[in-house]
Parts: structure tokens; sequence; C-alpha cells
């Protein structure tokens, strides 16, 4: 009966996407780009939700999310300013971006604490699913450049009709890349 919030924010940017999930809940509103909430907040809104979620709710972490976050050209600056005012900044990733080493570098020395890497699949499965051929490429060399950078990671698959015959390649997948943890949602 009492109820108590815990220490970690979410933060939704926008719903600009670089991929097309055929089950995204949002995805009319990453395809209409007229609509209200497909683009992305402007950063001094950004941060300034960060602040009262830091100073007046008294969080210590933040999941960021889009869309895809990593989309958004001022993610390293609200990551440093995250990470300043001390809310572990997390960003829930599809990884696509995180296929270029210097973007992961970036982050990581903007301060990013950890990334929850959405990955729906394995090979053509994956750019089935999301719509990008090779897709699952770039993903597995994101992994290999989070683990090459010591950014910690855990990983997050949707439970669709296409990637069941795969579960055991992703649980072989989460312990061979050295994932934290595995979510199946």
């Amino acid at each position: 009966k009492h109820r108590v919030l815990n220490r970690r924010g979410v933060m939704w940017l926008g719903q600009t996407c670089n991929i097309r999930c055929y089950f995204c809940y949002f995805l009319d509103k990453i395809n209409t780009r007229e609509h209200p909430e497909h683009a992305m907040m402007s950063l001094p809104k950004a941060k300034e939700m960060c602040r009262v979620m830091r100073e007046h709710y008294g969080l210590s972490s933040v999941d960021i999310q889009g869309g895809e976050p990593t989309v958004w050209g001022p993610i390293y600056e609200l990551v440093a300013y995250c990470s300043q005012i001390g809310l572990k900044p997390t960003l829930i990733s599809n990884g696509v971006m995180l296929a270029k080493k210097d973007v992961c570098q970036r982050l990581k020395d903007a301060g990013v604490y950890d990334f929850l890497f959405s990955i729906h699949g394995i090979g053509e499965t994956y750019d089935k699913i999301v719509g990008l051929p090779g897709g699952s490429e770039k993903q597995m060399q994101a992994l290999a450049n989070l683990r090459e950078l010591g950014i910690p990671f855990r990983l997050n698959c949707v439970l669709s009709k296409p990637v069941v015959d795969q579960l055991p390649k992703l649980a072989e997948l989460t312990f061979s890349s050295g994932a934290r943890a595995m979510n199946f949602i």
C-alpha cells in the first residue's frame, strides 16, 4: 500500500528510428514525420528533464531511448550531462550506429554507463524483422566494438514467431558476447 519510487528514470527522446521492426508499437509515429511525437526533443528540454530526475526525484540512473537515441545528434552532450550530474545514462539501442567504432568511443568518452542492446534475431531473420538488409552484421560489429572498448551491455529480444527457432543461438550469443543479461520480452 506504500509506493516508493525506484532510482531509475526513463526518457523517450522522440520516435525517430533507423530501422522498422514489424512489431514496433511506435511504427505509425516513426513512419509519419508529421506525427507530433516523431521528432526528437530539444537538448535543453532533455537536459531539464534529466536535472529534474536527479535533483527533484533523487534518481541515480536513466534509460534513454527513442526511437533510436544514437541517431540524435546531441546524444553525446546529453550523455555527458547525465554523467556529470550523477545520473548514470543507459542507452536503449538497436546498435546499428554502434557498428561505427568512433560512435562507441565518443559515447564511452561522454560517460555512457551501459547499453540495453535490442537484438531481435540473428542473420537474415533479424534483417527481415527490422527491415534492414545487413542489419545483423552491423549488430555483430557493434557487439564486438562494445566488448573491445569495455562498455558494459545487456541484450533485449522481443519474442516473435520468426525468432523462436533462434532462441538457443541467442542464449549462446549472450554468453559468448559477454552480455550481462538477456531479457526476453
